[in-house]
């Protein structure tokens, strides 16, 4: 697929979805922005992990491991309890 092919797709599709955001109600809006921003983050960390490399990223998991193990952290069910 050329660039310009992907791009042509990338734009389609763009414009598909901004149909359906525009056709949603101010609830299910604020929904969608939520999720896209999730997914945004997503991606931002990815790209932070890919960027400082997998030494950092596995000591990192091995410290939060830890902290689980040992009784740290917060129990992910009390963080919002009113969704």
């Amino acid at each position: 697929m050329s660039a310009s092919t992907v791009q042509d797709s990338s734009d389609a599709l763009r414009k598909q979805a901004k149909e359906v955001v525009d056709a949603l109600s101010s609830e299910r809006l604020q929904s969608a922005h939520d999720f896209l921003r999730w997914l945004q983050q997503l991606e931002d960390d990815a790209e932070i992990a890919m960027l400082s490399g997998s030494k950092q990223l596995r000591d990192e998991l091995d410290r939060q491991r830890e902290a689980v193990r040992t009784g740290g952290g917060v129990d992910w069910r009390k963080v919002r309890d009113d969704v």
